[in-house]
């Protein structure tokens, strides 16, 4: 084999793939110029601006092209010829499912930022064996296979070092994919119960914002004495400390999100509901609002990333299992990203229920990224998660 075969990059007609393809979309209806200007006004404009020389790559396999070159002309082109509806989705041409426009964005760019990558390919250089006759001496066999055999072993070191190197760039990536999907679910919070009765919205974004104004409602009859406070009745320590406006404009700053096509009746509750997503700009924030969710008379929940759920659920079952908790004992776990050179770890916190005593911290394992845990076998899944138990009397 001539050095210039062992250095060419093959083409994908030489390594039996099937190369990656972008999906198709289907236009739908059109709209009107009053729709579309009304679904660009709710548009993120900072996200999609910058974004839109990507639209021509994303439909490169579809039968709708863009003829404009100006960002924003481009996502009103986009509306007015239905390839993008309302709620700002594209349909697959396929099967007709429904795709986020940032979405789909953000997986071109994504694909286009590897692409750009330089590839690192380390060296490894093979060495075939000296051809050999019936007619050489014992000596000649000798001194060749010792020759191959000195060869072949720089050759193993070769590859072994290639595989340490590659071993350790894959596992510094899934480490930085495991802290970045935990710090992308520390902005959210999951609602359910609120009212959402007088709300007769049908699109999602103003359900959304039907539900915003519940809670903001809800925040108001809470704080009723401040809200209805003058201002000249007050002093700059007053309002500086103030709960109404404190809460009111963390409502203003986050993203809600209503998790369902329409509000249902709920029996229990005498009210229609829908369950929503809060995305807030900071953990301090959201931290906040959670605190007086109850006083709110909503439901609320941390967001965990599912490709870890099972994981969480392996590592409670047998923390309960060592710790012989008693019966009455409240048990939960959430993660709590420190310095970025520290781990990802599951805290544990205990405590007895239905009491004011505080939450307790009992244990804090090693979260292992989700394609590291795909590969251990149950054993080594329940090695893993006993061997780094720190258990606290």
């Amino acid at each position: 084999m001539s050095e210039s075969d062992q250095t060419r990059k093959r083409n994908f007609g030489e390594t039996d793939l099937t190369p990656p393809k972008m999906p198709s979309y289907k236009a739908g209806k059109l709209l009107e110029e009053r729709e579309c200007e009304e679904a660009f006004a709710r548009a993120d404009s900072a996200f999609f601006l910058p974004m839109a020389t990507l639209v021509p790559a994303l439909l490169k396999d579809s039968s709708c092209t863009v003829s404009e070159t100006e960002p924003t002309l481009i996502l009103k082109e986009l509306l007015k010829k239905g390839m993008i509806n309302e709620q700002l989705e594209l349909t697959d041409d396929a099967n007709g499912a429904k795709i986020a426009l940032k979405t789909a964005l953000t997986a071109v760019r994504d694909s286009n930022d590897i692409d750009e990558q330089p590839q690192h390919t380390p060296t490894i250089t093979p060495h075939e064996p000296t051809p050999m006759s019936v007619t050489d001496s014992t000596k000649e066999i000798t001194e060749n296979l010792n020759k191959f055999m000195s060869l072949d072993k720089a050759f193993r070191i070769q590859v072994a070092s290639a595989n340490t190197a590659n071993s350790k760039r894959i596992s510094a990536n899934e480490v930085a994919i495991l802290r970045k999907n935990f710090e992308d679910k520390q902005l959210k919070l999951y609602m359910s119960k609120v009212n959402m009765n007088g709300i007769n919205a049908k699109n999602p974004y103003e359900l959304a914002q039907g539900a915003k104004r519940a809670l903001k409602n809800k925040v108001e009859e809470l704080y009723r004495h401040e809200a209805d406070s003058r201002v000249t009745n007050c002093s700059l320590k007053e309002i500086a400390e103030s709960k109404y406006l404190n809460i009111s404009s963390i409502l203003e700053s986050t993203k809600v999100d209503v998790l369902g096509k329409e509000p249902k009746m709920d029996a229990s509750l005498g009210y229609k509901t829908i369950p929503i997503c809060l995305t807030f700009p900071s953990t301090e924030a959201k931290n906040q609002l959670k605190e007086i969710s109850k006083s709110l008379a909503v439901n609320s929940k941390d967001s965990f990333p599912k490709a870890y759920i099972k994981q969480k659920e392996k590592i409670l079952e047998l923390f309960k299992k060592k710790a012989n908790l008693a019966p009455d004992t409240w048990v939960k776990a959430d993660v709590r990203l420190g310095r970025p050179e520290a781990p990802v770890c599951l805290t544990i916190q205990t405590k007895k229920g239905n009491t004011a005593e505080k939450w307790s911290t009992k244990a804090r394992v090693k979260i292992l990224p989700a394609c590291t845990w795909g590969r251990l076998t149950d054993t080594e899944k329940g090695l893993h998660i006993t061997g780094s138990f720190t258990v606290q009397q």
